[in-house]
């Protein structure tokens, strides 16, 4: 994937992703501790910043990596090389 096609996913996901959220675009602007002018242009021509990827997730209740990547992970639990010990027996 080219950086051009990279770049418009992130912000087109930014975009959808505050909607979903139901917060304008000031509101999540004020959120990030951003200008609304600044912002604007993370939905317009500019992908976020990766400082604020995490906060941004957080606040519009979504996955940081589906907003830079695109697709959700896959979510395991690590089997273990050995049995946990526990103070029950």
């Amino acid at each position: 994937m080219d950086k051009k096609k990279f770049a418009e996913g992130v912000i087109e996901r930014t975009r959808q992703a505050r909607i979903n959220s139901g917060l304008t675009q000031d509101q999540m602007a004020s959120a990030l501790g951003v200008q609304q002018g600044v912002y604007k242009t993370y939905e317009t021509r500019t992908p976020i910043p990766l400082h604020l990827v995490e906060r941004f997730s957080i606040i519009a209740r979504t996955d940081e990596y589906y907003i830079i990547f695109g697709k959700t992970r896959e979510r395991t639990i690590p089997v273990l090389p050995f049995p946990l010990k526990t103070n029950h027996n």
